[in-house]
């Protein structure tokens, strides 16, 4: 081979090539479709509608026509040199050696398969009938910011009134401090005598995290007392709102020098804060129909039925729906939030939503395809004058039989193992507490990691507050959202759609894998007319072993969870951990996890065969 032109090694001639290159340019079309789906799908629909009949006749055309013809994909036999791995497991000894030479109770042969597996084709369909109508509605966010408060800014939380004697008063109110993040909390004070005031309502923003070592001046205010406009220094002491309590305490002292002090103790509920959340809402109907499967986010469309027949993803008779279009008709947009300012893209979509129903008549049923794989491609062997396909062919291979296979070592019952001509007994009594002992050793292992030092006293298993609605009048039940969720493989997508903030969201996630202690239910929201909403607190730690932790060690020790409306999730202290008696704890919840995921050799390699013959070739199936 010849020596590297020295321009194009060290890049030097790269402008000149790019020059003689034909049709090269810096920003070719084919940049704009990445990572762009919707452009993607776009300019495929449109190359298949230029491309559609008997013409025309151009390169193009042919490859997009030759790119759509289904090439049934075949399946493997038993005899396929994909399925020869299989001889490892059967005849060992082909690998590993002659067992006879290591363990005296064991004979060794060859291994042969006395009858091959026996499969059988089928195929059924999928029936689908489409709503006469698409459906359209729009979707709506909802945002609640993080920090943000009950309250709105200005609105008065609290006031408080004292009397000097007849007409002549005090006032304080204290304004609410939503946006904040000073720690400070407006107060407005006036005074005012029987024929009114010589100056209106004067305000300060004051401290309430950290407290004046005494009292603080603020201001002061002229009533007109005793014939004339007077002097009133005002003052403020107090602790304020510290971290810990529900309340907060100050002490406003209105002070007319040489004649008096007058003062108001005012105690209020601290502003409570709200939960944060960011949620979409409306469209229930349809959003509830459409498969999990083919579900993506707002201002995209979803897959759609053809796609999720192909698929073979509609397998109950139900009612299904696709999004066909979704368009920003509010956005993008910085909206203020309980006196936070927030931006999102889009805050309203138009969805349009294309429904129907799978028919009775559809054959292919789980019950019935019972260890099945798909034998090839599906297709569509109806449609309705839109092009969409209204019945749905798929070929399977079943297996009848599975095969026989003369094993290639036999052992006796035997515990005996010899070498080099001398054996040993091998017996045991098995370790009942293995299982114990593990929960153990992984509690130490999590409690490594989940430890904080609080003033200089450790603290592990922390654990966190969640809190979940059950409205009343038969709204959605946002502590029954776990229900929702596979119980192996809970998984948010499946319940992005409900009308419920985050943190239920994320509680139902860790409610199924049980990491949640529940407390009881409580009235979070009277009337004159009764309740309105009950909700429930949990507290949620870092694994379902802490839970256990937690929840047998506490009573061991005589400690609570605390009140239903204001748990006790906080973490366990070292002196705590070793007044616990582990030996006593029932820890077979989490034993039964560790068991539950040990492998199945026979399943695997069952299921690996049964696998491959739709791996092969690349179908794509496996």
């Amino acid at each position: 081979m010849g020596a590297t032109s020295p321009g194009i090694s060290d890049g030097s001639a790269a402008a000149g090539l790019k020059s003689s290159m034909p049709g090269y340019t810096e920003t070719p079309p084919e940049m704009g479709l990445y990572g762009n789906t919707n452009a993607i799908n776009s300019q495929a629909a449109d190359a298949q509608t230029a491309c559609s009949g008997p013409g025309p006749k151009s390169p193009k055309c042919a490859a997009l026509k030759q790119s759509q013809v289904v090439v049934p994909s075949g399946y493997i036999k038993i005899d396929s040199p994909v399925l020869k791995g299989k001889a490892a497991t059967d005849n060992p000894v082909a690998f590993v050696g002659d067992i006879q030479k290591q363990y005296s109770a064991c004979t060794v042969t060859d291994a042969t398969i006395t009858a091959p597996a026996e499969y059988v084709e089928k195929s059924c369909s999928v029936n689908f009938n489409y709503w006469a109508n698409a459906a359209v509605c729009t979707r709506t966010r909802s945002v609640m910011p993080e920090g943000a408060i009950e309250c709105d800014a200005g609105q008065v939380i609290a006031t408080a009134n004292v009397s000097k004697g007849g007409p002549d008063q005090m006032y304080v109110q204290v304004l609410c401090p939503a946006g904040r993040t000073d720690g400070k909390m407006t107060f407005q004070f006036y005074a005012a005598g029987g024929k009114g005031a010589c100056a209106g309502w004067q305000s300060a923003d004051v401290d309430m995290v950290n407290p004046p070592p005494s009292y603080s001046y603020m201001g002061s205010v002229s009533p007109h007392w005793g014939g004339g406009c007077r002097g009133v220094n005002v003052y403020q002491y107090g602790m304020g709102c510290p971290d810990g309590l529900s309340y907060c305490n100050k002490v406003v002292r209105f002070e007319w020098p040489g004649n008096g002090v007058w003062e108001a103790n005012m105690t209020f509920n601290k502003p409570k804060k709200l939960t944060a959340y960011d949620n979409i809402d409306g469209c229930s109907t349809f959003e509830n129909n459409i498969p999990s499967s083919a579900q993506r986010p707002d201002g995209q469309v979803s897959l759609s039925a053809d796609q999720m027949l192909g698929m073979g993803a509609m397998m109950e008779n139900k009612s299904y729906c696709f999004r066909s279009a979704s368009n920003c008709i509010e956005g993008p947009e910085t909206r203020l939030i309980k006196s936070i300012p927030v931006y999102r893209s889009c805050w309203k979509w138009s969805n349009q939503y294309e429904c129907g129903d799978r028919l009775p008549t559809s054959t292919c049923e789980p019950s019935t395809l019972a260890g099945c794989t798909p034998s090839g491609n599906s297709s569509c062997t109806a449609k309705n004058a839109a092009g969409n396909c209204l019945s749905q062919s798929q070929p399977y291979m079943c297996e009848t039989k599975a095969a026989t296979v003369s094993p290639a070592v036999t052992c006796a019952d035997s515990t005996t193992f010899c070498e080099g001509g001398s054996c040993y007994d091998q017996s045991y009594t098995p370790n009942t507490g293995f299982g114990k002992s593990v929960a153990i050793l992984e509690a130490t292992r999590q409690a490594s990691k989940d430890f904080s030092a609080n003033g200089g006293n450790p603290i592990i298993f922390v654990g966190k507050q969640f809190k979940c609605d059950k409205p009343i009048a038969g709204l959605i039940d946002c502590c029954d959202l776990d229900s929702k969720l596979d119980p192996v493989n809970p998984l948010p997508a499946d319940i992005a759609s409900f009308a419920c903030s985050s943190e239920e969201k994320d509680l139902a996630i860790r409610k199924v894998e049980g990491k949640c202690h529940a407390m009881g239910e409580y009235c979070s929201s009277k009337t004159v007319l009764g309740c309105l909403r009950k909700s429930v607190n949990h507290c949620c730690f870092g694994s379902k072993l802490v839970r256990i932790i937690h929840e047998q060690g506490r009573p061991q020790i005589g400690r609570g969870w605390g009140a239903d409306k204001s748990p006790d999730c906080s973490g366990l202290s070292i002196e705590e951990i070793q007044r616990m008696d582990f030996a006593a704890m029932d820890f077979s919840e989490f034993i039964k996890d560790i068991k539950a995921t040990m492998p199945n050799l026979p399943a695997a390699q069952s299921g690996a065969a049964a696998k491959s013959k739709n791996c092969y070739y690349g179908a794509g199936k496996c």
